[in-house]
């Protein structure tokens, strides 16, 4: 899974325009003593979150010993090298310079050095010395000539002459993508011919194997293919799959090839088929098979995966294609299921990940002994992805991809004495925070699942969250309604369009109302076509009617376009939380492409107030006229935060923190992206306005 953090530097030349404005409208402040006397204080650093383990990576040292090579993701992130053999372990800085760390795809060279996609970056591990080298960079040769051609690294093959060859993902907003890109230690950088991109139109290679001169990947999302690609012709051809296969199949994620035989994860990611490529007949695996497939060394034609059949223990499953059948190679109650497609650092030595949580489970085939390590993988400081202040003080918060744990922090009148506590949470990435009196409403990705917990106390729950369903994905606005009951947009899952509105009571824990976009109700007279395709993402409530912001992305790369192909433009709804119908919707911002209306709230003038990625508007609820002002320059921006209090507005616009003045919507930076995009916005009861540059949060005294 790539979580979507859009909290990223936008340039030099914009900071400029942005500082310029600041000084242009000081005066429409009154004077600039309040930004003056304004001061930014960093709060101690926060406590890392559990290990991140997307994937992870084996080899073997000089001496033999077999090791898990391991990154736990987040800003720098951590290397942490596993012996297999005693589970005794080293850890280290992993990126020097910070970048962010996401580390999806491994690889091991013949030298026994590893190759590591972690974000956008290469690196490779040598097990001599433990050193980590950066090869996304330039002087590396082919690398200047590549670079725009990856956003993000999601997996690595290597053939028998050690080129790497690696499947990427580039932003719409960035060109084209779904490009295959190739790295040898003699030949640098390159493009594989035929993988410039797979697929036209495609933004993603998510899963990539290799075998006999055949390259063979998976392309799109929403409608997946696997491609072959010949990896010195660039001829390719999209192999042939039963249509039950592809329903519902998102991204497909998990595919190996062995002796001849294409293993593809599909549909709800809980099978498995198996190609003959050469007759191209299939068969699915058996068992539900959820895990990666798993090579071995020296086994020339067997495949391994997790498997756990009803009222069995979990099993680590051999399957043989010759009779295909598939039988228990050991059951261990504690074998975790997620399987790198190097889980086998040796013909003997096995290891196991548990995703969130840094669990290992290892197994010794000579042997017989199965064991379940903790504390062995080093956790790396993560970026704080969204905030929310209480009524008591506390900020809540959570981190940048999936944990089992939330951020409870208590500030103290001296930043100093700031307070922080790891608190149980279901898994999952936080996306929608929500307070009113002493509930707190949070959503997690994946799955859109929505629960609640208590502000007071940090240990109480209201039970397991639950999931909006409809193939909805991430929570991002989460609003308080009326007595118990919070509003939630959700944005769907990879390659879907339209998103859903939920009711969620707080007190029952219970969904219950979802309204999917696709299928609106619409007063007499409200347009009825702009829509189906769109997601809320920003919310804000008065007087039994529901204001919505709308953005025209969907799950990742899909984007909800026109009849001319052209992308569409967010939108602005009135929606009669009652009746559950819309009773009004505008574009804001017609013609001047703006793709999401980031954020809303309600000032002290009974005036809705909003922004884009790039623009603050102010709405009149009765006329639904719009005024509006553009602030910065930048492109696409799926997340923003907006709050008031006393008349004063303040937004987060492509990474820089204004005060905006209510009634001219002119702003002034009152905390730029110098020191790093300005992010999770709050405004707290102390009167302070807490947000987050990375894995820091800092705390303003603007309005003390």
């Amino acid at each position: 899974m790539k979580p979507t953090r859009e909290t990223r530097a936008r340039g030099l030349a914009r900071m400029a325009t942005s500082l310029a404005l600041s000084l242009a409208v000081v005066l429409s402040f009154g004077g600039s003593a309040a930004a003056d006397d304004a001061k930014e204080e960093a709060l101690p650093a926060t406590p890392p979150a559990p290990p991140s383990v997307p994937s992870y990576g084996t080899t073997v040292k000089a001496d033999g010993t077999p090791v898990a090579v391991v990154v736990s993701g987040g800003a720098g992130g951590k290397l942490s090298i596993v012996n297999l053999n005693t589970g005794e372990s080293t850890a280290k800085d992993f990126d020097d310079g910070g970048a962010d760390a996401q580390p999806w795809g491994f690889a091991t060279l013949k030298d026994k050095t590893v190759l590591i996609g972690a974000g956008k970056g290469l690196y490779r591990y040598n097990p001599a010395d433990d050193s980590v080298e950066v090869l996304s960079k330039a002087g590396v040769p082919g690398y200047e000539q590549v670079a725009g051609r990856a956003d993000f690294i999601w997996d690595i093959a290597v053939d028998e002459n050690d080129t790497a060859y690696i499947a990427t993902q580039v932003s719409p907003e960035h060109g084209e993508g779904g490009n295959v890109l190739t790295w040898s230690a003699s030949g640098g950088w390159g493009v594989l011919k035929g993988g410039d991109p797979v697929e036209a139109g495609q933004q993603h290679v998510r899963s990539i194997a290799y075998e006999n001169g055949k390259l063979y990947t998976t392309v799109g999302a929403g409608d997946p293919k696997v491609y072959q690609v010949d990896a010195k012709t660039g001829e390719k051809k999209v192999m042939p799959l039963p249509k039950e296969a592809l329903q519902d199949a998102s991204l497909m994620y998990r595919l190996e090839v062995k002796a001849g035989k294409l293993y593809v994860g599909y549909g709800n990611d809980t099978g498995t088929l198996v190609l003959d490529i050469a007759s191209g007949a299939t068969k699915p695996l058996p068992g539900n098979v959820a895990s990666h497939i798993v090579t071995r060394p020296d086994e020339p034609k067997k495949v391994y995966y997790w498997s756990k059949p009803e009222g069995q223990t979990a099993q680590l499953t051999e399957y043989d294609p010759d009779s295909g059948q598939a039988a228990a190679l050991f059951s261990y109650g504690s074998l975790l299921s997620r399987m790198s497609p190097n889980a086998w650092a040796t013909h003997d030595a096995f290891v196991s990940i548990e995703m969130n949580g840094g669990r290992m489970t290892t197994y010794n085939a000579s042997t017989g002994a199965a064991n379940l390590l903790e504390g062995k993988i080093t956790p790396s400081a993560r970026a704080i992805q969204s905030m929310v202040a209480a009524d008591n003080g506390k900020l809540f918060a959570s981190w940048y991809m999936a944990t089992n744990k939330m951020l409870s922090a208590t500030p103290g009148a001296n930043v100093g004495d700031t307070k922080y506590n790891l608190v149980d949470s279901p898994v999952g990435q936080g996306e929608g925070l929500a307070v009113n009196g002493e509930t707190l409403v949070y959503g997690l990705y994946s799955g859109a699942k929505i629960g609640a917990r208590s502000t007071a106390d940090d240990a109480a729950q209201a039970g397991d969250p639950q999931q909006v369903g409809g193939a909805q994905d991430r929570p991002y606005a989460i609003t308080h309604t009326t007595d118990n009951i919070f509003a939630v947009g959700t944005v769907p899952s990879d390659g879907k369009l339209g998103g859903a509105l939920s009711l969620y009571d707080a007190k029952s824990n219970k969904i219950q109302k979802v309204y999917n976009f696709s299928e609106l109700k619409y007063a007499s007279g409200v347009p009825t076509d702009r829509l189906a395709e769109q997601s809320p993402i920003s919310m804000a409530y008065r007087d039994g009617k529901l204001y919505i912001g709308t953005t025209v992305r969907g799950g990742h790369t899909a984007r909800a376009k026109d009849g001319q192909g052209n992308l569409q433009e967010a939108q602005l709804i009135e929606f009669d939380v009652a009746k559950g119908v819309v009773t009004r919707v505008i574009n804001p911002f017609e013609n001047e492409k703006q793709n999401a209306i980031t954020a809303l709230t309600f000032g002290d003038d009974g005036q809705l107030y909003g922004t884009t990625g790039s623009y603050v508007f102010k709405v009149n609820t009765g006329s639904f006229e719009v005024t509006k002002n553009r602030l910065a320059e930048g492109g696409e921006i799926n997340r923003s935060w907006l709050v008031q209090r006393d008349g004063k507005l303040f937004g987060v616009l492509q990474g820089q923190l204004y005060a905006i003045q209510a009634s001219d919507l002119t702003g002034q930076v009152i905390a730029s992206s110098e020191k790093g995009a300005v992010s999770a916005l709050t405004l707290s009861k102390d009167g302070y306005l807490y947000y987050a540059r990375g894995t820091t949060i800092y705390r303003n005294s603007y309005l003390r």
